[in-house]
C-alpha cells in the first residue's frame, strides 16, 4: 500500500504534465499539489508523499503507522504490543497488575513481619534489661549482707578479743599479786625467825 500511495505524487505529476492546458498554470500545480494529500483506506490523512501524516490527532509522531486491524504498527511494520487492543497486551498488563500487587503485599508482609520482629526484639530487650535489673538488686542485696555480717563477725571478734585481753590482764594481775603475797610473806617468816634466833642468843648470854 505504501509503495502504490507513494507512487501517486508521480502518476499526478505525470499526469499534470501531460495536460497541455494545465501545464503552464500555477494555480493547477498547487491544486495537484494538495489533491495529493488524502485519506488513506486506513481512515489516516496521508501527505503528498504517501507518508502518514503524523501530525493529525491520533496518530504518533515518527515511523509508527495504523494498520487495517486498526493496531498501531512500529517502523519495521510489526504491532507495537504496548497499546491497548494488542495481542497479548491486556494479559501483559493484567499480569503485570497481579505481579505488582504480589510484590506489593510481599513487600506488606515482609514490613509486618519486620514490625513483629522489632516489636518481640524490644519486648525481649526489655525482659532481659528487667531481669539485669533485678540481678544487679539481688547483687548488690547480697553483697550489703556480706558487708553487714564481715562488719559484725569483725566486731564480734574484736570484742572477743578485748575480752580475753582484759582476762588475761587480770589473771596476770592475779598471780602478779598472789606471787608478790607469797613473797612478802616468805620473806616476814624468815624474818621473824632471825628476829626470834637473835632474841634467844641474847636470852643465853
Amino acid at each position: 500500500m505504501r509503495i502504490i500511495l507513494a507512487m501517486a505524487p508521480l502518476i499526478g505529476a505525470a499526469t499534470l504534465f501531460t495536460t497541455p492546458a494545465d501545464a503552464a498554470s500555477p494555480a493547477a500545480l498547487i491544486a495537484a499539489q494538495q489533491s495529493s494529500d488524502d485519506i488513506g483506506a486506513d481512515g489516516l490523512k496521508r501527505r503528498g508523499d504517501g507518508s502518514i501524516d503524523d501530525s493529525q490527532p491520533g496518530q504518533a509522531r515518527g515511523d509508527d503507522d495504523i494498520g487495517p486491524d486498526g493496531l498501531k504498527r512500529r517502523g519495521d511494520g510489526s504491532i507495537d504490543d504496548d497499546q491497548p487492543g494488542a495481542p497479548g497486551a491486556d494479559d501483559r498488563r493484567t499480569e503485570a497488575e497481579r505481579e505488582a500487587r504480589r510484590e506489593a503485599k510481599e513487600a506488606e508482609k515482609a514490613a509486618k513481619e519486620a514490625a513483629k520482629d522489632a516489636e518481640k526484639a524490644a519486648k525481649e530487650a526489655a525482659k532481659d534489661a528487667e531481669k539485669a535489673a533485678k540481678e544487679a538488686a539481688k547483687d548488690a542485696r547480697d553483697a550489703a549482707k556480706d558487708e553487714a555480717k564481715r562488719t559484725r563477725d569483725e566486731a564480734r571478734d574484736a570484742a572477743k578479743d578485748a575480752r580475753d585481753a582484759a582476762r588475761d590482764a587480770a589473771k596476770d594481775a592475779r598471780d602478779d599479786a598472789r606471787d608478790r603475797a607469797r613473797d612478802d610473806a616468805r620473806k616476814d617468816a624468815k624474818d621473824k625467825a632471825k628476829d626470834d634466833a637473835d632474841d634467844d642468843k641474847s636470852g643465853k648470854g
